[in-house]
């Protein structure tokens, strides 16, 4: 692909760093940064409120941005409807919105499925909901190819004796290993389970279709949006009449001392005033991917992926995570008798940056490994150069590791 050029930093970078860690946050191109400074340079006002020019500008541009957001994750004949959109803070806020609006009154009867290889957004919410009410955790594995075990699924889903949620990640940030999506959706609504997909790597990368799952979470800043802004896809009737999980103004329709009448979908769900900007910037940034085209986008960063597994695979003493599975958008990999933050200072000496450590997902990483990793991921502009800059940087290192 050729978009670098718009991306400033990319461009104007004094130090020419090689930057290998967009699963933890992507670069986001000039035109984002330009429709967020517009809103603070000419029309700076707070939304639904004020009946002035900027109010009303500001309510304009935060509106229209569901409709974008509803165009981009449907696929097919789907439509996805601005009431089944919610903008949140990111998709840590918006997993735990489900699980203490939705799942507000379940209890031992009920369970939640996960599985072995999610970020700790994915994990804790769920911990303080099998804490506070009894609900049954339950952890499902991943094969030998880093695949959902579909056959586990199903045993877990069957064991549900009243309501049932399976939370998954599309594309995990500790294997790069895209899942079955879709037969995880299908298979858990043979058994009337609720689907929940993180797509904090996926939607920034490969199509998504909403017709398969119940909510789907996602983060701006991984798609090269702003920080602090993310979107909570709820299905149409799921949060109309659940308590919320967030009051205070702007999700009320009225208010007394006696008692409070909630606001309808989405707003029910966005109380206070949001990332205003945040959400205008969310807008233009999926935009620019759709002007970029997601199958492209997904086309090269397979290719990038596929080349640094391989060039990482020649290393010697790098062990790669599930070698011999098919990566998108990033590569986990440990040296061997070298701790993974010294390997990455060493690489940071050298103006390539990588994350290392646990990458919020320490239980499967200590499980499967024992230890902590180094992770590379990549963007649209990521480049085989950077790649290979990586593994001259890596190989240099190791002579002192």
């Amino acid at each position: 692909m050729n978009c670098r050029s718009d991306f400033a930093i990319l461009t104007d970078s004094p130090d020419g760093t090689a930057y290998l860690d967009s699963a933890a946050t992507s670069l986001t191109p000039d035109c984002v940064l330009e429709k967020v400074n517009r809103y603070y340079r000419y029309y700076n006002a707070n939304i639904h409120r004020g009946i002035h020019n900027w109010a009303e500008k500001a309510t304009v541009e935060y509106e229209a941005v569901r409709p974008i957001v509803g165009d981009f994750i449907q696929m097919g004949t789907t439509t996805v409807k601005d009431c089944e959109i919610v903008f949140s803070s990111g998709t840590t806020h918006s997993i735990n919105l489900v699980a203490n609006s939705f799942c507000a009154d379940w209890d031992s009867d009920d369970q939640v499925i996960i599985s072995e290889a999610e970020h700790h957004a994915n994990i804790v919410p769920w911990q303080q909901l099998r804490d506070r009410s009894g609900v049954k955790l339950q952890v499902v594995f991943l094969d030998e190819k880093g695949q959902i075990d579909l056959g586990h699924l199903e045993d877990l889903l069957k064991r549900g004796t009243r309501r049932s949620l399976v939370a998954t990640s599309i594309l995990p940030n500790a294997t790069g290993i895209l899942q079955d999506w879709q037969q995880i959706g299908q298979l858990s609504k043979m058994y009337d389970a609720t689907v929940l997909f993180d797509g904090a790597q996926s939607v920034p990368r490969i199509q998504t279709d909403v017709s398969v799952c119940d909510f789907l979470v996602f983060s701006g800043h991984k798609i090269y949006g702003p920080t602090g802004v993310g979107v909570l896809y709820a299905r149409q009737g799921l949060l109309d009449d659940a308590p919320p999980y967030m009051s205070g103004g702007d999700m009320i329709k009225t208010v007394n001392f006696a008692e409070t009448t909630f606001n309808i979908m989405p707003w029910r769900y966005e109380a206070g005033t949001q990332n205003i900007a945040g959400v205008i910037g969310l807008g233009r940034a999926i935009q620019w991917v759709q002007e970029q085209g997601i199958d492209n986008i997904t086309a090269h960063e397979a290719m990038i992926s596929d080349y640094a597994q391989e060039a990482l695979k020649s290393v010697d003493r790098v062990s790669v995570f599930f070698p011999d599975s098919s990566k998108l958008g990033l590569i986990v990999f440990a040296v061997d008798n070298a701790q993974s933050s010294d390997v990455a200072t060493l690489l940071n000496a050298q103006q390539v940056a990588v994350r290392s450590g646990y990458l919020c997902a320490e239980p499967i990483l200590r499980n499967r490994l024992g230890r902590g990793v180094i992770r590379a991921s990549f963007g649209c502009y990521t480049t085989t150069e950077e790649i290979d800059r990586l593994i001259t940087a890596l190989q240099k290192s190791l002579q002192t590791l």
